[in-house]
């Protein structure tokens, strides 16, 4: 019965019938993206060649690692990208792609903390990078590896700035 609940070796459902967040996905998780009729696989790992992309789905990479300053713009151009069934992962899903999943969340009006709880209670071994932020000369950039201990609020309120820019 679980692995009708959860058909990914390394991931969870995030939002029923909707969003997953994963590791690198395996094999048998491909077989389950087409079963599940996923219809978009974010990629956040710096070698495009590790990821197979099943046929009939939607592909966005991008090559961050913990170490990216992001700008917020890129950021809020991903989670803009997701289809109707999105799969999303990092080389291991504890950090960068939960960062992405929680971008979505408060994307679509979720409050910051309840978005990262909610995040943080389905994957539990998940460590959600909190970003740090730079200013520069293209705008605000999120530090993808940034601890936790900086403030979720401002997070949301670049994702907002960059969302009404548009």
């Amino acid at each position: 019965m679980e692995e009708l609940l959860n058909p990914f070796m390394n991931g969870c459902e995030v939002l029923p019938g909707a969003l997953w967040l994963s590791a690198l996905p395996t094999y048998d998780d491909y077989e389950a993206m087409q079963k599940l009729g996923i219809d978009c696989l974010v990629s956040i790992v710096a070698n495009k060649e590790t990821v197979r992309v099943p046929g009939g789905i939607r592909h966005v990479w991008r090559p961050w690692v913990e170490t990216s300053d992001v700008p917020a713009k890129d950021i809020l151009e991903v989670v803009e990208s997701f289809g109707a069934k999105t799969f999303v992962h990092c080389q291991g899903g504890i950090t960068r792609s939960p960062a992405i999943v929680i971008a979505r969340l408060i994307y679509r009006s979720w409050r910051p903390l309840t978005a990262y709880e909610h995040v943080d209670w389905k994957r539990r071994h998940a460590k959600p990078v909190r970003p740090g932020y730079a200013a520069s000369e293209t705008g605000p950039h999120i530090h993808l590896g940034k601890a936790w201990s900086e403030n979720l609020a401002r997070f949301a309120d670049l994702l907002r700035a960059e969302r009404r820019q548009d």
